[in-house]
This record gives structure tokens, C-alpha cells and sequence, in this order.
């Protein structure tokens, strides 16, 4: 399935509803593990020697359990915390009564840099909101 650029390429076709998703299986999304494994700060530089930006990357492993004849499945991706949020806008958009209410992790940076406590604990934010949602895919499916 192809992502549009609207949910940071985690799920959806550009308007596309949880109603028309044929391949969307509430049994396998409950199989699905997603885990953030860590969260660092990267730095790009600019043309100017000066010009140095920070941002957050949320390193992720996803796995599907091994079923029948079909091996286990396991990927690592990485996204920053606006992918996290263009997704979430995406959902709500999709089905705002299952997803508006799930909590959100607030955006905070610290004079152009970000400490390690609130680091960990917009990863856990962040996980909580990834575990609230796919329970949110079981439940609207069932």
C-alpha cells in the first residue's frame, strides 16, 4: 500500500478511509509489535559554517510474528516527531472520535536544543500514542 505524504508515509492513500482500506485486518494489526528503541538528537549543517540545526530522530523496530507458513517480519525505521504527528493528524482526520482523544506528547525545545529527560519522555509519549492507536484500529474494526 502506498502512503501519501499527508501521514508522513506510515499508512494511507491520499483520501482513502479506514472504510475502503480492503487489506486492513484488525487480527493483524493486533500482531503487529511497533517499539521505539531510542531517541536521538542529529545535527544537519548549513552553507554557513554557523548555521547548525538539531532535530529528533525516533529510532522504531516493527515486527509481525511468525504464522503458518509465513516467517516473522521485522524492520527498523526512523522518523522525527513531526512524521509522528502528520500521522496522528491523518487518523484523526480518518476517524476523530477514535483517535482525537488518544494523548499526545507536546512539541518542546529548549533554546534550539532538547535535554535527554524530555527526550525520554516524548518517547515514551510517543509510544504510548502508537499502542493507543493500533488498540484503536481493533477496536474501530470489531
Amino acid at each position: 500500500m502506498t502512503s501519501s505524504d499527508s501521514d508522513g508515509g506510515f499508512l494511507f492513500k491520499k483520501d482513502q478511509s479506514l472504510d475502503g482500506v480492503e487489506s486492513y485486518h484488525a487480527a493483524l494489526v493486533r500482531r503487529v509489535q511497533l517499539v521505539i528503541d531510542s531517541a536521538e538528537i542529529r545535527e544537519t549543517t548549513g552553507l554557513r559554517a554557523q548555521s547548525k540545526n538539531h532535530y529528533a530522530v525516533y529510532c522504531m523496530t516493527c515486527s509481525l510474528p511468525a504464522r503458518g507458513c509465513h516467517p516473522r517480519m521485522l524492520w527498523k525505521t526512523e522518523h522525527r516527531y513531526s512524521t509522528f504527528f502528520n500521522l496522528r493528524q491523518a487518523l484523526i482526520k480518518l476517524n476523530p472520535k477514535a483517535f482525537g482523544s488518544i494523548p499526545w506528547p507536546p512539541r518542546r525545545w529548549i533554546s534550539g536544543s532538547c535535554n535527554k529527560a524530555t527526550m525520554r519522555e516524548r518517547k515514551k509519549g510517543l509510544q504510548k500514542f502508537l499502542c493507543d492507536a493500533m488498540q484503536a484500529c481493533c477496536t474501530d474494526q470489531e
